[in-house]
């Protein structure tokens, strides 16, 4: 089956005027907020440009994986190598804290360049198992979407500089994470506060 046709499937924007929308919560604060997609667009004051968050010849789709030695030397792997296949499709025990969190996060087939919200709740919605989530990047924030009872939740993730300089991302207020990697490990794990439960499968597609 064809990519596009394949994605035709859920990137369609649903015709129902039934569709639930995702409201607020007591469970949200100041570090993650549940949105309402039209909200997000109509507050949006200054969209990203789309060249200022995707490199040259890479879309929204595209994976990177990478490879981290003893070291902690970083190397980028070829794109569509059985070892780059490998690592996407099984999985590699890497320590995530080694690798630059935008790397880390394209090596996730859950992670997508650009994903609107509604396009994230309609992938969900084909998908349709409860807990399930997608993670995206757009306007320049990252943001959550799980799919819980028949509708799909999305949550802003924030992220900040540290003191040392690198990046941190939060959820909760009480933990803090390297990339977004570690955060759904976490949180598939435990419950969160956000949340209120743990987090399901990732959902993605890899590229052919």
């Amino acid at each position: 089956m064809k990519l596009n046709a394949f994605f035709e499937r859920f990137l369609k924007p649903s015709s129902s005027s039934n569709t639930p929308k995702p409201r607020g919560g007591a469970r949200n604060n100041m570090y993650s907020e549940l949105i309402e997609p039209q909200e997000l667009y109509e507050t949006m004051a200054t969209p990203v440009k789309e060249e200022d968050v995707l490199e040259k010849n890479f879309d929204d789709l595209d994976l990177v994986p990478v490879n981290v030695n003893k070291s902690g030397k970083l190397t980028l792997l070829k794109q569509f190598s059985s070892q780059a296949r490998h690592m996407v499709q099984k999985g590699e025990k890497i320590d995530w804290k080694k690798v630059r969190p935008e790397d880390a996060h394209r090596c996730q087939l859950w992670f997508f360049l650009g994903l609107g919200l509604r396009e994230a709740e309609n992938m969900l919605r084909y998908f349709n198992e409860n807990n399930a989530f997608v993670v995206s990047y757009c306007h320049g924030k990252y943001f959550l979407s799980v799919w819980k009872e028949h509708k799909a939740l999305h949550f802003c993730i924030t992220h900040y500089l540290r003191k040392n300089g690198k990046l941190a991302f939060r959820l909760d207020l009480e933990k803090k994470f390297h990339n977004i990697v570690e955060l759904t490990e976490y949180y598939q794990k435990h419950e969160s506060y956000a949340l209120g439960e743990k987090l399901g499968v990732g959902v993605g597609v890899y590229k052919k």
